[in-house]
């Protein structure tokens, strides 16, 4: 492994959070995006529900990472990758909180909103192709999967 100092790695991590955030957009927004298809994927393999959120996200990609450095400490990229996850975090629980105003934010139509932790209540997400529907009070029903709007 080079020798790196602290302030070059933590330097690399704030490109790749920029390099990451042009491909795949605001690491808030995407870390939302993940932790429903996670939600959606436990439901349906498992049966169970799972309340994934982006800080969720954040520390499991950090553990991810981690486990990966178990085998290869000496690859700077999963070094890099875990400074990156660890400020996307920080950045996610650390901003301000949401007023009461945010918490009816639009994401596709009159009956598909965002609650204050970022999490989507409604209708299924436009761009999901999930099996099951988040309903209002956080619960999977299979028989929404027909007719979601119902």
């Amino acid at each position: 492994m080079e020798n790196i100092s602290k302030a070059k790695l933590l330097d690399l991590a704030k490109q790749a959070v920029v390099d990451r955030g042009l491909n795949y957009g605001k690491p808030e927004d995407n870390f939302v995006r993940i932790a429903r298809r996670w939600q959606v994927h436990f439901l349906n393999r498992y049966g169970i529900f799972i309340q994934f959120d982006s800080t969720d996200v954040a520390i499991m990609c950090v553990d991810l990472k981690l486990a990966r450095l178990d085998n290869n400490a000496d690859h700077l990229d999963s070094w890099i990758d875990v400074a990156g996850y660890a400020a996307c975090g920080a950045n996610i629980n650390c901003a301000p909180r949401i007023t009461e105003d945010d918490l009816k934010i639009r994401v596709g139509n009159k009956d598909d909103e965002v609650d204050q932790n970022g999490q989507w209540v409604g209708r299924a997400p436009p761009s999901d192709s999930g099996r099951a529907w988040l309903k209002e009070d956080g619960t999977y029903k299979p028989e929404d999967l027909d007719e979601p709007g119902d």
